[in-house]
């Protein structure tokens, strides 16, 4: 049964600059930001202040976060503070229910204890090259796999050729889908962590 709660909040996980993002993210994230609030959080910009802070601009709908840090840290503690950062704006914000859409897996360093209602994992393989890439990359790939509701590739057979609207449509219902179940399965075991582990290609063939 599909539910009756408003949308959940959107943020989005992203190695890329909202003024210079490719398409892909920045035409969902727009679409996305009409029918619910989306966060677009940026890497870091170090030696950019003394104190760490998160700064908040609106660009086309969006909600553009960009964490402003001292140089010099240790990357243990970059991973910290961008997670008291991100923490603080939800709370400032009023963010509750919420999902998580990564771009980069590296961004578990700081939100893999978060809960969101649903993890969504839009790997763009030319942006993310993991076979090429660390070996903490790749296990970070292998980590956000297994935990991502909904995993989507640029080259996924069912998503190729479409329009922006289209695209963004074809997600937002596999998105639904997986919050639906979730709900559902939060109700009739609500001491159980649902897992639906659904993939884009199952679910669009």
């Amino acid at each position: 049964m599909p539910t009756s709660q408003p949308p959940p909040d959107l943020i989005c996980l992203s190695p890329l600059r909202w003024d210079r993002a490719p398409e892909r993210p920045r035409q969902l994230m727009i679409r996305f930001g009409l029918t619910r609030r989306v966060f677009y959080c940026e890497e870091p910009l170090f030696g950019e202040a003394v104190d760490p802070r998160l700064e908040v601009s609106t660009a086309d709908g969006v909600f553009v976060l960009q964490p402003r840090l001292p140089g010099g840290l240790e990357p243990e503690a970059v991973d910290i503070v961008q997670s008291i950062l991100l923490t603080a704006m939800m709370r400032d914000m009023g963010v509750q229910r919420h999902v998580l859409w990564y771009y980069t897996p590296l961004a578990l360093r700081y939100t893999e204890y978060f809960t969101p209602a649903a993890t969504v994992y839009d790997w763009m393989e030319d942006i993310i090259p993991v076979k090429s890439g660390s070996a903490e990359l790749r296990d970070r790939h292998r980590q956000l796999l297994a935990r991502s509701d909904l995993v989507f590739t640029r080259r996924m057979e069912g998503l190729r050729d479409l329009s922006w609207e289209s695209l963004w449509s074809a997600m937002d219902r596999l998105l639904q889908r997986v919050l639906d179940a979730r709900s559902a399965a939060r109700i009739a075991a609500p001491h159980v962590r649902p897992r639906t582990s659904a993939t884009a290609s199952k679910a669009l063939q």
